[in-house]
């Protein structure tokens, strides 16, 4: 079992810490809402902390969530070990807010999956916005949601359907 590990993800040779879960994590974003608001897509962890943003971020808790968690190191990532709790008081100052888990996270406080929440933004699976295409009922064309990485606003293609 041990061989069928890649190494990218081999994080110590006497096995003493293996990988448990592996997935692409990113903001995911309610496009209506940005569209609605005349408001920018946040292109960077920083600008998720100004003052545009204020309240529109729900991200799980780091201790329950594995999505939570990977967005946590993210913050140690950029900001390093002496920075990133300034800047989690910062997304805390500026409203961000937190949940035990990805279902709540999802279909309760973030509005491109239900409609009906409060958070335009949330940290999410980078394949939420085709799984809202492919399991909706009834059927869409177009997710309702985007996806954008630190630095970087993505747009993707599954089957010729663009989320």
């Amino acid at each position: 079992m041990l061989e069928q590990i890649p190494d990218q993800f081999e994080l110590d040779r006497n096995h003493q810490a293996l990988p448990v879960d592996y997935g692409d994590v990113c903001i995911n974003y309610d496009k209506r809402f940005f569209a609605d608001k005349g408001l920018s897509i946040p292109a960077s962890l920083g600008d998720l902390a100004k003052k545009d943003y204020e309240g529109l971020l729900v991200v799980e808790n780091p201790a329950t969530s594995s999505p939570g968690l990977a967005f946590l190191l993210a913050t140690i990532a950029e900001y390093g070990p002496e920075g990133y709790l300034a800047y989690w008081q910062q997304l805390k100052d500026n409203g961000m807010v937190i949940v035990n888990d990805w279902n709540t996270a999802y279909y309760t406080n973030f509005s491109g999956s239900s409609g009906k929440g409060q958070q335009p933004m949330v940290v999410s699976y980078g394949t939420s916005p085709a799984a809202e295409v492919i399991f909706s009922d009834p059927r869409v064309e177009e997710a309702q949601l985007h996806h954008s990485w630190e630095r970087i606003c993505a747009s993707g293609r599954l089957n010729s359907w663009e989320f």
